[in-house]
């Protein structure tokens, strides 16, 4: 009796050995003393920007096209997690975050744990890798389907409702702005206002709890409506062309509205996370032309600098745009490395999550996700303190350990290393799965409600996915990614 045939595309076996070569790298590591190869810092970021540039190639390979939600996923883990070792192979400093050289207090970066850091980090990856190649179809060279018959039906059910759809969309989005737009004003002006008296950091320092928090929580919805609108309206579609230029008019001037306020705020994530939405929204059906991509390169390395000014200026290093250009003028400054050493920063919590788990903290065994999850529940005033930000904010518990004045993030490596150690790689086999369906629906969609999730998810969630923990990710994600849908689709149900 012969069983179906499991079709497994090259790449998978590929990545496998590489994630088999990897295991025995990390484990002959972590028994060296003293230097060696493996512990030489301009080789081993040389192995991890080549493991970063074969992701690359053997995702153009495999997939049907190189812009995806996985792509830019693992390209942002990477950069978030190792991104300073992109100067480091090529002999250069890291700007002006270069962990080889940062010192806070008494706290400061060996070689030895920064190369062990990068590959306990490059295991993750692979692992990821290995997990999401291991969903695409080799025949369609799209991710596999397993679809039943009445699922089929399902799907034709709302294929013929697509029309209704952006107007439900379009209502939800306008609903959404108009009641959020009052809180999210007043919440974030307010901020701006304890900003310019006492500082940047010190719009972190009143956090409100239960109660006294729900009108920051309302507005964090206004994120959520700016996107549905620019979904709705932002490209012109069959659905919206009566009246398209008014409408897109209208769209991107909410959209400038919010990353004024966050640019007056000194946050440079939204605009980041904009142009990736922005990014998605138009090139969903198609490719981009090969002319474009040499625009992009060069537009990214102007974003990265242009948000290494938000920092300077935020933090009081320059004044003003001129100021700016005076410091770009200095050869010995670079702001588009100093952009990737910041965000590259992040390596130092998997860092010191290896030095101080199990000696200073036993490993949480999977507490920091569980507890995480019950961040859906919301703090009616029956916690001082939610148990999800008391237990699952593990970067809160290192910053506390290491005496840190300001918040040092995290990112999905260090948190398996906080709960599982060395196997905690093996977790991203469940986050490449999330990640594999998320890149169905954006090559497999069902109804525009898949694509309007996955631009929900990289407008919003793509930050906070590779450069939080848990904590900051599950409770948005169900509320402004899942929510929405499910609001919609129900209402559907009931318009039927």
């Amino acid at each position: 009796m012969g069983g179906k045939k499991i079709k497994v595309c090259r790449q998978t076996i590929y990545a496998f050995l590489l994630l088999m070569c990897l295991i025995i790298a990390y484990a002959y590591e972590s028994t060296m003393v003293g230097s060696g190869v493996l512990h030489n810092i301009q080789f081993v970021s040389i192995i991890g920007t080549g493991i970063l540039l074969y992701i690359i190639a053997s995702w153009k390979t495999v997939y049907y096209r190189i812009l995806s939600p996985y792509i830019i996923i693992v390209s942002t883990l990477y950069l978030t997690l190792c991104g300073q070792s992109v100067a480091w192979a090529f002999g250069l400093k890291a700007g002006y975050r270069d962990l080889r050289y940062a010192a806070y207090g008494t706290v400061t970066f060996l070689n030895n744990e920064l190369c062990h850091a990068l590959l306990y980090s490059y295991l993750c990856i692979v692992m990821l890798h290995v997990a999401v190649l291991a969903y695409v179809d080799p025949s369609t060279k799209k991710m596999k389907r397993v679809e039943k018959a009445f699922e089929k039906e399902k799907q034709n059910q709302l294929n013929s409702i697509d029309k209704r759809l952006y107007k439900i969309l379009v209502v939800f989005g306008m609903l959404l702005i108009a009641l959020t737009i009052v809180p999210y004003l007043v919440t974030n002006l307010k901020s701006y206002s304890i900003m310019r008296i006492k500082g940047y950091g010190a719009q972190y320092d009143s956090v409100s709890y239960g109660l006294n928090s729900i009108g920051a929580k309302i507005a964090d919805f206004f994120p959520v409506g700016v996107v549905t609108l620019l979904f709705a309206w932002g490209k012109k579609t069959e659905y919206n062309k009566n009246n398209y230029e008014l409408k897109c008019t209208f769209a991107y001037l909410i959209v400038g509205l919010h990353l004024f306020i966050q640019l007056l705020l000194s946050q440079r994530t939204g605009v980041i996370l904009f142009t990736v939405a922005i990014l998605f929204l138009y090139f969903t059906d198609k490719k981009i032309p090969r002319k474009w991509i040499l625009f992009g390169i060069l537009g990214c390395a102007i974003l990265m600098a242009g948000m290494r000014m938000v920092d300077m200026i935020r933090s009081g290093s320059v004044a003003d745009i001129s100021d700016f250009f005076t410091y770009v003028a200095d050869d010995d400054n670079n702001p588009v490395l100093d952009f990737l050493g910041d965000i590259g920063w992040n390596l130092m919590t998997t860092l010191e999550f290896q030095k101080v788990i199990p000696s200073a903290h036993g490993f949480g065994l999977g507490s920091s996700y569980l507890v995480s999850m019950t961040s859906i529940i919301p703090n009616l005033n029956f916690w001082t303190v939610h148990p999800a930000y008391q237990y699952g904010n593990i970067s809160g518990w290192l910053q506390e350990y290491l005496r840190f004045s300001f918040g040092i993030g995290c990112t999905p490596v260090a948190e398996s290393y906080y709960n599982f150690g060395v196997f905690g790689f093996l977790f991203f086999l469940i986050w490449g799965k999330f990640i594999a369906s998320l890149n169905r629906k954006f090559d497999s969609p069902k109804s525009i409600l898949d694509n309007y999730q996955v631009i929900l998810f990289m407008g919003i969630l793509l930050k906070s996915s590779v450069r939080s923990s848990m904590f900051a990710v599950f409770r948005p994600y169900i509320f402004y990614v899942v929510l929405p849908v499910i609001l919609i689709k129900q209402y559907i149900k009931i318009e039927r």
